[in-house]
């Protein structure tokens, strides 16, 4: 298109953007910017402008601008899923473990066992809880999230605490939980028997009756956003006999909040008891996990069976059940068997950027210029290409900054939980920027970002999401790790 029709197009444009102000077209920067971009005739759809056309307008609206953004094959420590590994007990936790794992492993999640052997006939010690506020705010200061679990014992001896004691204990940490639900990514039951695991109990903990005491106790004591993972699922069959569907998920209710792990995932025909070993049966069971991990996180560890966990170390294995599970998170450490296998047959890599969510950005398209007073509407095609949802309810935001000051203007939107795991096509989340009277004119950037939920951590860029998205700099499209944004590439004028 000859430079001097555009110029003429871009002013018609912009006077029907900017409502009774008319003033000069946009900057020669801002007809380059258009360059490798598509501006569509209405959101989400248009037409792919050459390498020398700039930006359209678009028929019956004011001109719209939009960027694809290329997809990267990259591993990317996001928070609250991947391979975790354990440390030392929360009491006891130092803060150069979590470095260790954040810097040197890149990981992300940490499993934090907290032994409550001493106080088995006790309540806990106030100093005792004021040791594991601090080492949580620890926690936050490494910009890690845990995987949490209360245990009476970690041995096969199965030694725990009478219920009278569980049941006071739950209600002591109940301030704790909510107080740090920011860095505890997922509570598991614990409390009863051999590791926490809902077995061997000493004090008759694992009746029906027993377990499901503890299972209020928890649900009332965590935060409501806060999910509790069970380590059977006959317990879970059981109390809900339906399995969670789309029209409970996400709310506050004691189903929509349980959850399940799995320590010996993969690791023999009925994952060393975690289902039943009658054939029908344990398909039910399974069927109702698989159905259940749509709504709900899933995760644990692979574990020692011997020859009858080999038949599932491989890599068909893991990439069907992973995907069938929507696995979130795995202990990186145990069974190492299962890694060695992932590694030689090539699919570790895959298994490792693959769990939990993954979002990829697909194309953004907002207007080439609003009017300050008004909105600019901002949308976003993204997908989750990863095995499972992510589990906050994390926003999409919006920030447009100006070339020159630096000035910034955010909005968020949409929840990222009802994105669809394993997708094969894009979701579009309109995110609507006001533009207020005194804005500064002039050409604004747009980034996006994916901060946390939580006051206490959403300014924190480390816990931020990255999206899976390459760098293209002939585009103006990259990360940027001190802002926790990535920069789409385009510009918006306000006028």
């Amino acid at each position: 298109m000859p430079r001097s029709i555009l110029a003429v197009l871009l002013t018609s444009a912009l006077g029907l953007a900017c409502s009774e102000e008319t003033g000069p077209r946009p900057s020669d920067a801002a007809v380059e910017a258009g360059r490798e971009l598509s501006v569509p005739r209405e959101l989400g759809g248009g037409r792919e402008l050459g390498a020398g056309d700039g930006p359209a307008p678009s028929g019956d609206g004011p001109a719209l601008v939009s960027a694809s953004l290329a997809p990267s094959t990259a591993n990317l420590p996001n928070p609250e899923r991947g391979f975790y590994a354990f440390t030392s007990d929360l009491a006891e936790l130092d803060g150069g473990d979590l470095q260790d794992l954040r810097d040197v492993q890149n990981l992300r999640l940490a499993y934090v066992p907290t032994l409550l052997a001493a106080y088995r006939n006790s309540s806990l010690p106030q100093s005792y809880l004021d040791t594991l506020s601090t080492k949580l705010a620890l926690v936050r200061g490494q910009g890690m999230k845990i995987v949490l679990r209360f245990a009476y014992n970690y041995e096969a001896g199965g030694e725990d605490a009478p219920l009278a004691m569980v049941k006071q204990h739950i209600g002591q940490l109940a301030p704790l939980l909510k107080a740090n639900a920011d860095v505890i990514a997922y509570l598991q039951a614990g409390f009863i028997g051999a590791w926490g695991e809902w077995h061997s109990s000493t004090n008759g903990l694992t009746s029906d009756a027993n377990r499901a005491a503890i299972r209020d106790a928890l649900l009332a004591a965590a935060p409501a956003s806060m999910m509790v993972q069970f380590r059977y699922p006959p317990d879970l069959i059981k109390w809900y006999p339906s399995v969670l569907g789309a029209s409970q998920a996400f709310t506050a209710t004691a189903q929509a909040r349980a959850s399940a792990h799995n320590d010996c995932f993969l690791s023999s025909d009925d994952d060393v008891g975690t289902y039943s070993d009658n054939k029908t049966v344990g398909d039910q069971q399974r069927a109702y996990i698989k159905a259940l991990t749509d709504f709900t996180p899933f995760g644990g560890e692979t574990c020692d069976a011997g020859p009858a966990s080999e038949q599932r170390r491989s890599c068909s294995a893991i990439l069907a059940e992973g995907r069938d599970y929507h696995l979130t998170f795995l202990n990186v450490s145990y069974y190492q068997a299962f890694h060695t296998r992932w590694k030689s047959e090539g699919c570790y890599d895959e298994v490792a950027r693959t769990m939990g969510y993954r979002f990829q950005l697909d194309r953004v398209t907002h207007p080439l210029a609003v009017a300050r007073g008004g909105s600019a509407l901002v949308q976003v095609e993204l997908r989750n290409l990863g095995w499972a949802r992510i589990w906050s309810a994390r926003k999409l935001t919006v920030t447009l900054r100006h070339l020159t000051t630096g000035a910034e203007l955010s909005a968020s939107a949409g929840d990222l939980r009802t994105l669809p795991p394993q997708a094969k096509s894009s979701t579009a989340i309109q995110v609507p920027v006001a533009i207020p009277a005194g804005a500064a004119t002039g050409e604004h950037e747009v980034l996006l970002s994916i901060p946390d939920i939580h006051a206490t951590t959403a300014a924190d860029i480390r816990y931020a999401v990255r999206p899976a998205n390459e760098d293209a700099p002939a585009k103006d499209q990259a990360w940027e790790p001190g802002t926790g944004r990535f920069a789409v590439g385009t510009r918006l004028e306000v006028r």
